[in-house]
């Protein structure tokens, strides 16, 4: 049996996290597989795993180039795996591994808006989904299993579940205007019961939908609603534009300017679904 094989077999007896970090696991270790391969290493089984193997996959990303935080997130699914065979020394800390501190902050607007693109996409499930994420700042996930009648029983806030979440951390949204009152009114008359996943398909299915009625939309993969969600809420909780849309960076700003800018990202961090404050600046800037 391949290596692969056993991969597949301990992860599908070890299902932690939510769908999208098992799916992203799933795509890591088996890619992990192959590059070993390809580099002549004969390990047929996960407990074979090496040091020596870490550090070549480690060295091999970083000569194609890719970003410190990609990097982060295939030597956490490594690490994860380290764990499950009981070899948790093999994967060393980032900064043994030579991989650079994760730069969070752009000046380089990423956010998307909803506009004729929205009509090329046949199915109104995934309309409606990239509707919510424009309007409260959702993941994809989170939409696709948004339940009106779980997540809509107050008019000030939407809940959100945590099975829906990125690691399992339920949150709440405030409703604050009427457009947003307008959309869940829609949402909740079409979807009183169940999700916004049809009976008949299972979300990995779904997803896949998703994915190409997006992408070939023109929207790309729809994340840039959540950089919109995040700068439009900036300019509400401060009064000012966010420096991605020209507003000031902190380092240009007074004291009392960096408490209210600071407040304002703190909040943005809690919509959003991020325990850290400093992600937000990918999305709004530094």
């Amino acid at each position: 049996m391949s290596l692969r094989y056993h991969l597949k077999g301990l992860m599908g007896h070890n299902k932690d996290g939510s769908f999208a970090t098992q799916r992203a696991r799933s795509a890591v270790l088996l890619q992990c597989a192959d590059q070993l391969k390809d580099r002549g290493y004969r390990l047929e089984r996960p407990h074979q795993f090496k040091q020596k193997h870490i550090d070549y996959l480690v060295d091999r990303w970083k000569k194609e180039e890719l970003s410190p935080g990609t990097i982060k997130n295939r030597v956490a699914h490594l690490r994860w795996l380290s764990e499950k065979i009981e070899k948790p020394t093999i994967v060393k800390s980032n900064t043994d591994l030579g991989i650079d501190k994760r730069e969070f902050a752009t000046q380089r607007d990423k956010s998307i808006v909803l506009d004729n693109r929205l009509d090329k996409i046949a199915s109104e499930r995934i309309r409606d989904a990239l509707r919510l994420q424009e309007a409260f700042g959702l993941r994809r996930e989170e939409a696709l299993k948004f339940k009106p009648e779980l997540a809509c029983k107050t008019t000030t806030e939407i809940q959100l579940q945590a099975s829906w979440c990125k690691g399992g951390r339920e949150r709440t949204i405030p409703i604050l205007d009427d457009s947003q009152r307008s959309l869940l009114a829609e949402i909740k008359a079409k979807y009183p019961t169940g999700s916004l996943i049809p009976k008949e398909a299972t979300y990995k299915e779904f997803v896949k939908k998703y994915e190409n009625s997006v992408a070939a939309s023109g929207l790309g993969k729809g994340h840039g609603l959540r950089h919109g969600y995040a700068q439009k809420r900036y300019l509400e909780l401060t009064g000012n534009e966010c420096s991605v849309q020209g507003g000031l960076q902190r380092n240009a700003m007074s004291n009392e300017q960096k408490q209210i800018d600071l407040a304002a990202r703190l909040t943005i961090s809690a919509e959003l679904g991020h325990g850290r404050v400093d992600i937000v600046a990918k999305y709004i800037g530094n």
